[in-house]
């Protein structure tokens, strides 16, 4: 077999060759010796030969069907391509041809992938759930070679292996977290095991009644969040993470968990729902019983959260809350405690404490209708004004900074070293994990000696606060970097928070006195920098260099009061002359940054807003001078606690509110974003406050006082309040009166809402246009001249497209636009089914919804004059009566029941194209008839009767 230039081609020719001498009884001693093991060294491989081998078989073009083992640091190893593998070990036939394969190379590596790889092989025994994600990947893709291979031991073990990776997916982050060296905190896990309500890990065969004690049934008050509370680097989250380790996953005693980080992207505090998506989803793996009905709340609240209207919240209607209730209800019914972990919530107190309420209210309604959920959340500080039960933790012992330190250096002191050593290390870092690791750190690259130039014991005992040691260490750091360049760059050139080759040569360059000129010298300069990675990490999108934000955050003071104020402000200024010249996002948030770092004007400022630049903005607050502060915490919607608040002018307090009262009102605290408005009587002339007043007082049905107000506005404008102002309060007018059922009183102030817009078709217009309409329609046949002069203009809007899909991002409008147009554009039907699903809040509207299904598949029946309608064969359904489609209905996921029924009114139009069939015509009218309903709701709460509560479209 000749040599082929390409890879490629010897692998083809060697498939080819696999397959034709396979017939022959020829094979390659050498692939057959190397198809068992996971990896090999040439020079030891033992082939495997038979009786009738011909000699010539052997290392011929063996390696052009191999690849190198990257992931072993030491040796020349190898592998067999996978297709390769799979050919040969059919070659071999048994797994008697294993056995006999693997003995020929009795000194082969006994590496764990090796050894699970010979119990597949030889049809041992796997315990699938004592795997790790690593090890259950490897074991996926043996199975996959030995596919060929009849053997219903290997079909269970694929079943098995596939149904434990998305757990073991779960479990990846938590061995990142508590790593290979865990010490101590023996106290604070047996704290944790006795607040969650488990016996210590078993090490015989305890079952799950005898490990989980029965205080899981004892009063929530009792029971309330532990609150695992410290500084930054003192372990909370290793401490979270071992303990989640040291008891999820063991059969028959599992403890059942959701660990959700605020830092994932997924979990958004500002929608709190998002909290019980994901953990709905972890638990759903570890609880088979409860899966569906899991399924059914995470569709659900996924659902209520595309419906969520972020500028009409009295109209949105929250869920959040009495979903929760489901949540806890569905908890309870699993026969253990149930964990769920909030991590890192200082990232949820920063946002203010309208977020804080938000996300701890949804826990407590869960926990009150589950008195085995037991609830843990890590944070920076305590959470005031909730009920928690406190766990503080403090720095290490003497003994466990001992144990710490001589395992993360085994390998480079002997045990007898270790004493002496640990004791130098702790008298400079102190005895924080984090600091204690950055110190071995230093140790590990410049050795013990120079450790000791670190800081001297006088300065140790002046018992400096964690953060400033920590940022003193870091400080080190610097002095220990070996070029001269790159220590210039680095202090004060991490005064910015982003670095590339060209920011070096255009920002950095002249006020760090870095004698560079060319895009070479400043990216061969980057590269060196990015070496320091206790000072800075590269963004692999970008490839741009980030100064670590935990590094930042305490040695940014430091490096602010060394660095002279003249080079602080011209790093400034380069970067906004650099950036100004570019409009994507990232460089607009830097530009952004040194702006206000200079302290320019917000409303200068404000023309270079870019809208999703909000995440890259974050960590910038803490940096701000108090103008910059006070503007960006609107723009982020970040609530500043009470006394930097009232330093605020009044145009940034209203800004500042506004998010804070918005957000309460999205998350149901109704009467919290009331209070929040009144704090201050005046208003400019363009507040935000005026319309989110009248919305909290709609919310809490106080629309006679909402009317009142509405005429006091009014009257009170300034000449400056901008004509869009006015139309929102006067249409604010037209909702409160709507909910008194005063008409024709709401018509008058439609009009002049209607005034106050510009002529061409927008958003606000055919907001004012829908409720003119829906007015009049309430009004009875005599406005029906006047309606459909309405209805004309309005289609005539909607046929411009864009305008259409800009609605999507406001459902409350969308649902008031199908309730009146639907039965006139079937189109506008099929959109709200899609956007919006099919939206049942009481038992009223499933009765409605029931009827139609039997009318639509009697006329079904008759069409094809058959003895079942096609709509009950689809669902299902034993019988076509009310009380069995009325059934079918309340039992159904909401997803589910959505996509139904955008399937049937596609497939099963009575009259096909034209859809003019009475059964389709009919159900589409139930359908408006249900949005009509909704919509009603949603102007006067009142109304809202039966059912499970607001906005529920999953019935129990």
């Amino acid at each position: 077999m000749a040599v082929n230039t390409t890879s490629e081609q010897a692998l083809r020719e060697m498939e080819q060759f696999l397959k034709d001498t396979s017939d022959e009884g020829q094979q390659n001693p050498f692939l057959l010796s190397a198809a068992v093991l996971i990896s090999f060294e040439p020079e030891n491989l033992v082939p495997f030969t038979r009786a009738d081998d011909t000699p010539e078989m052997g290392w011929n073009d063996f390696f052009l069907y191999c690849d190198p083992v990257k992931r072993v640091a030491t040796g020349n190893w190898w592998q067999l391509r996978p297709l390769v593998r799979q050919q040969a070990l059919q070659q071999l036939g048994s797994r008697e041809g294993f056995r006999q394969a693997l003995a020929v190379n009795p000194d082969r590596a006994k590496e764990p992938l090796q050894l699970l790889y010979e119990q597949v092989l030889t049809g041992a025994p796997i315990d699938v759930e004592r795997l790790q994600r690593e090890e259950l990947v490897s074991l996926s893709y043996m199975m996959e070679w030995l596919k060929y291979l009849p053997s219903p031991e290997l079909a269970v073990l694929q079943q098995e292996v596939q149904k434990a990776i998305p757990m073991a997916d779960l479990l990846v982050p938590l061995y990142k977290l508590a790593g290979t060296q865990f010490v101590g905190r023996r106290s604070q896990l047996n704290a944790m095991a006795e607040y969650v309500g488990i016996l210590p890990q078993p090490t015989d065969f305890f079952s799950s009644t005898r490990r989980f004690f029965r205080n899981a049934l004892n009063d929530l008050g009792d029971h309330p969040p532990l609150l695992i509370h410290g500084p930054g680097g003192i372990g909370k989250s290793t401490l979270i993470a071992k303990f989640i380790l040291n008891n999820a996953g063991h059969r028959n005693d599992n403890l059942p968990f959701a660990y959700l980080d605020t830092d994932r992207t997924i979990i958004e505090p500002r929608r709190p729902q998002t909290y019980f998506i994901e953990a709905a989803r972890q638990l759903m793996l570890q609880c088979p019983e409860q899966q569906e009905e899991l399924l059914n709340i995470k569709e659900a609240l996924t659902k209520s959260l595309q419906r969520e209207d972020q500028f009409e919240s009295a109209k949105g209607g929250y869920v959040g809350g009495a979903m929760a209730l489901e949540f806890g209800r569905v908890i309870s019914r699993i026969k253990t405690p149930v964990l769920i972990v909030i991590d890192t919530f200082e990232e949820v107190q920063f946002l203010g404490k309208e977020v804080v309420n938000g996300v701890w209210s949804l826990l407590m309604n869960a926990q009150s209708a589950a008195p085995n959920l037991r609830i843990i959340v890590g944070g920076r500080v305590i959470v005031e004004n909730r009920p928690v039960q406190e766990l503080p933790l403090k720095e290490l012992d003497q003994e466990e900074a001992v144990e710490l330190i001589g395992g993360e250096l085994e390998k480079v002191i002997e045990p007898s070293e270790v004493k002496a050593i640990a004791g130098d290390i702790i008298n400079v870092a102190g005895l924080n994990p984090m600091s204690l690791r950055l110190a071995l750190t230093i140790v590990q690259e410049q050795g013990i000696h120079n450790l000791k130039k670190v800081s001297t014991r006088n300065w140790f005992m002046q018992r400096v606060r964690t953060e400033v040691v920590q940022a003193r260490l870091y400080g080190r750091i610097l002095n220990h970097i070996h070029n001269d360049e790159v220590r210039q760059l680095a202090f004060p050139g991490l005064v910015v928070r982003r670095i590339t080759a060209d920011i070096i040569l255009q920002v950095l360059a002249g006020p760090c006195n870095l004698d560079i000129t060319t895009p070479e010298e400043a990216a061969d300069l980057l590269d060196l920098l990015a070496d320091e990675g206790a000072l800075v990490s590269r963004d692999l999108t970008d490839g741009a260099l980030y100064h670590r934000q935990d590094v930042r955050r305490v040695m940014l003071k430091d490096l602010k009061e060394q660095v002279n104020t003249t080079v602080i402000k011209a790093i400034h200024k380069n970067a906004v002359n650099f950036y100004n010249t570019y409009s994507d996002p990232i460089s607009r948030a830097e530009e952004i940054y040194h702006r206000l770092a200079l302290g320019e004007e917000p409303a200068a400022i404000e023309k270079r807003w870019m809208p999703g630049i909000e995440n890259r903005l974050r960590n910038a607050l803490e940096e701000l001078p108090q103008q910059g502060l006070l503007w960006l915490s609107a723009k982020l919607g970040v609530t500043l606690d009470e006394n930097m608040l009232k330093t605020a002018g009044l145009e940034d307090w209203e800004n500042i509110t506004a998010v804070s009262a918005g957000y309460s009102l999205q998350t149901g605290n109704t009467q919290q974003a009331l209070e929040a408005i009144r704090q201050r009587n005046d208003r400019s002339p363009n507040s935000p406050l005026y319309r989110l007043e009248l919305e909290a007082l709609r919310s809490l049905s106080l629309y006679q006082e909402a009317a009142f107000l509405v005429d006091e506005m009014l009257a009170s404008f300034p000449q400056a309040t901008e004509p869009s102002i006015r139309s929102e309060i006067n249409l604010q007018a037209a909702f409160a009166k709507e909910a008194l059922g005063l008409n024709e009183e709401a018509i008058r102030y439609v009009k002049q809402a209607s005034v106050e817009l510009p002529p061409e078709p927008n958003k606000d217009g055919i907001r004012t246009l829908v409720t003119h309409m829906r007015l009049l329609r309430k009004m009875g046949d005599r406005k029906d001249n006047e309606r459909k002069l309405l209805v004309a203009q309005a289609i005539q809007w909607l046929a411009n497209k864009e305008l259409l899909a800009s609605l999507r991002e406001y459902p409350a409008l969308f649902r008031e636009i199908v309730a009146e147009l639907g039965k006139v554009m079937p189109q506008l039907l099929e959109n709200a089914i899609d956007w919006l699903g099919i939206e049942l809040r009481n038992d009223q509207q499933v009765g409605t919804l029931s009827q139609a299904l039997v009318d639509w598949n009697t006329q079904l029946q008759k069409e094809a004059d058959t003895k079942v309608g096609e709509l009950q064969l689809r669902a299902g359904l034993d019988d076509d009566l009310l009380p069995t489609w009325f059934n079918y209905i309340k039992k159904s996921n909401a997803t589910r029941l959505t996509s139904n029924i955008q399937h049937w009114r596609k497939e099963l139009y009575v009259n096909d194209i034209d859809r003019k069939g009475k059964g389709i015509v009919d159900f589409d009218k139930a359908l408006v008839d249900i949005f009509r309903n909704n919509v009603d709701i949603s102007i006067n709460k009142d109304l809202l009767q039966g059912g499970s509560g607001y906005g529920f479209t999953t019935f129990k």
